[in-house]
Order: C-alpha cells, then structure tokens, then sequence
C-alpha cells in the first residue's frame, strides 16, 4: 500500500504487508511492515514477524512472532 492499511474487523489476510501506517482490527497471516506504525486492537490477531519504528499491541490482540523495531525514514 502506498500510506495507510486498515484490516478491518471481519477480515482474514493471507500475505505479507508492507505500507506506512498499518491498524489491524481482523486477521493477518503473513509478515507486517510498517515503517511508521502498526497497531493491533484487542479484536486483531497477527501471526508473523513485525517490523515497525511502533509498534501497539492492545490487551486483548493476539500476536505470534518477532518484533523488530526501526527506526522511521
């Protein structure tokens, strides 16, 4: 994506993404880049490695794998 992404609630991702800004509110199976911020609510669930300069993991989300922090561009 060129900016931003929203996986909305009801959503079920099956790829890497790589974009700016990223909220996850559904599913997400894959890698998450996000150079500036990827966010995951309490009713979102990634299972791969995310890279981010911020990274916010609400109590409630459900995250499997490896974070790295960057520093933003």
């Amino acid at each position: 994506a060129a900016s931003d992404l929203l996986i909305d609630t009801d959503a079920i991702v099956n790829a890497d993404i790589s974009t700016d800004r990223v909220l996850v509110r559904g599913k997400v199976t894959g890698n998450v880049t996000g150079r500036q911020l990827v966010y995951v609510t309490s009713t979102g669930s990634v299972k791969g490695d995310i890279t981010s300069a911020q990274v916010v993991l609400e109590p409630g989300s459900m995250f499997t794998g490896k974070c790295t922090m960057s520093q933003s561009e």
